[in-house]
This record gives structure tokens, C-alpha cells and sequence, in this order.
């Protein structure tokens, strides 16, 4: 509306560009923050802004230059600098990304998104110690962060801390009941404890929240399989099938199933399909136990 009546106004392109990128339409944000760029080329923040949208197509160096056009506007700019460091660590350049975030410390002592993206940096450079620093840090400056939560689960998870993983996980479901990424994580962590009932309670939650989250069924279905609740794990695995029909391992996964229930032709079947789908994607040992135990060699 407000473009209709001033199609000169830089600020209502900049919001109708942060809605577009908001539904995950990045070609026409970028259009719009282009376009606002053209009536006010020395706004920072619209660098910024498109800078994001670059970064969510995947065109980091595109990102990185406008992020780089934003800091030269307004040097001062700490937002400015986180982003371009989470760019950076798309690219796999952690150090300049912690060399950015630094900045913005610097520059803004109580960022929590900085010290967040400096502990997934750090994190993904292999400092778990330091990483768990960053994120308690972001913790204290922002008690409900459930982000920060779930990262510091993974990386005691990583440490091989399950129950400070639990904890933390715990902790993220208490500020946001439908996190899904802290009930996949906790379901892994309770599988690895083999604690199968909690396992699957998480995974049924996921699957609640986010019903057509494929892998979760298949998670569930390894985890049915695993307690000998076969036709539970046929279940699941034949929704994973019903979801995404091209993934060869569901139907690997599924075959070994039958092949606990004595259903032999079924197994078989599976086998084949998935070797359609990807020639190596059975365990040849399987086949070998398969043609023994059915009396068929396919």
C-alpha cells in the first residue's frame, strides 16, 4: 500500500523486501532492497538486509560485498558484522567469521546473537570448550535462548556428556515446547543411552509438531525394529516411503525388517528397489544372510 502511494520511498520497498524474505522469497526481496537501494544508496541497513538474502540463496560473495558495503557506510555497525560473519562461516571461514563477531563484541558487548554465532564458529572449527564458553555467555545475556540451549546439548553431546546434553535439551523444551530440533537431539541422546521408549516419545513428538519430517519416521522405525516391534517399524518406514519415495536406504532399512518377520518376498522386494534406486545401497552381507535364510538367491 504505502509503495502505491510513494513509489519513492526506500524504507517501504526495505519492508516489503523483509516480508518477501520472510516467506522465502529471495528473488523478489532482493528486487525490492535493489530498488530501495536505487531512491537511498547510503543506507547500511538495506545492504544488510540484502546482504541476508544473498546469504540465504547461497550467494555468499554477493552477501559479503554488500555486508562489506554496509560496514563502510557505518563502521559501527555490530549487526553489520555478525551477519557478514555467519556468511563467512557458511563459507567455512571461521576465523574471519569469530574475527567479525569479535568486532561486534567490541563494538556491542551484550550481543547474544554474536556470541551464539561465535560458539556455532567455534563449534564448527573443533573448540568445543570455547564454543560452550560462547554459549553460556549468550545464555546470560538472553535467559530464554533456546537456540543456545540445543547448540550447547550437541556439543556436550559432542564431549561425550550425555546428561549435560539431556539437561540443556531439557532446558529448550521448557522455553519452547515445540522445538523440534531439541527432541531430535535428545531422541539421538537417549537411543545412544539405549533408553528406546524415551527415544521414540521424542521422536513421536517431532513427528506431531512436523508430521511429514521423513527421517524422523525412519529414526523411529530403526528404534521399533530394535525393541522387535516389527509391524510398529514397518509402519513408519513405509510413511518415510509414502513421503520421499527416491531414497534407497528407506527401502533397505524396511527390507531388513521383513526379513525379522520371516517375509522373505517382501524383504526381497525392497532390496531390489532400493538397488534401483542406488546399485550399492544394500548391505551385501544382508543379501548373503537373506539368500541362506529365504532359500532364494533373489
Amino acid at each position: 500500500m504505502a509503495i502505491g502511494f510513494n513509489p519513492k520511498d526506500a524504507s517501504a520497498y526495505m519492508n516489503r523486501g523483509i516480508a518477501y524474505d520472510d516467506k522465502g522469497n529471495q528473488d523478489q526481496a532482493i528486487a525490492d532492497y535493489s530498488k530501495a537501494l536505487e531512491l537511498e544508496p547510503n543506507r547500511a541497513d538495506i545492504y544488510v538486509n540484502r546482504g541476508n538474502s544473498y546469504d540465504n540463496k547461497g550467494n555468499r560473495d554477493k552477501a559479503i560485498d554488500d555486508f562489506n558495503k554496509a560496514i563502510g557506510l557505518n563502521p559501527k555497525d555490530a549487526f553489520a558484522y555478525v551477519n557478514r560473519g555467519i556468511t563467512y562461516d557458511h563459507k567455512g571461514n571461521q576465523d574471519q567469521a569469530i574475527a567479525d563477531y569479535n568486532k561486534a563484541l567490541e563494538l556491542e558487548p551484550n550481543r547474544s546473537d554474536a556470541y551464539m554465532n561465535r560458539g556455532i564458529a567455534n563449534e564448527n572449527k573443533g573448540n568445543l570448550d570455547q564454543a560452550i564458553t560462547d554459549y553460556k555467555e549468550a545464555i546470560l545475556l538472553k535467559s530464554k535462548y533456546a537456540k543456545a540451549y540445543v547448540n550447547l546439548g550437541v556439543v556436550y553431546a559432542k564431549k561425550g556428556n550425555l546428561d549435560q546434553a539431556i539437561d540443556n535439551f531439557n532446558k529448550a523444551i521448557i522455553i519452547n515446547p515445540n522445538d523440534v530440533l531439541a527432541y531430535k537431539n535428545r531422541a539421538f541422546i537417549y537411543f545412544k543411552k539405549n533408553d528406546y521408549d524415551k527415544a521414540i516419545s521424542d521422536c513421536s513428538k517431532v513427528i506431531e509438531i512436523k508430521p511429514n519430517l521423513v527421517g524422523t519416521y525412519i529414526k523411529r522405525g530403526i528404534i521399533y525394529d530394535k525393541q522387535g516391534k516389527f509391524n510398529e517399524a514397518i509402519s513408519d518406514f513405509t510413511k518415510a516411503i509414502e513421503i520421499n519415495s527416491k531414497f534407497a536406504h528407506f527401502y533397505a532399512v524396511r527390507a531388513i525388517t521383513y526379513y525379522h518377520l520371516k517375509e522373505y518376498d517382501k524383504a526381497w522386494a525392497d532390496v531390489h528397489k532400493a538397488q534401483q534406486i542406488e546399485l550399492m545401497s544394500v548391505s551385501p552381507k544382508f543379501i548373503e544372510d537373506l539368500k541362506k535364510t529365504s532359500g532364494k538367491d533373489n
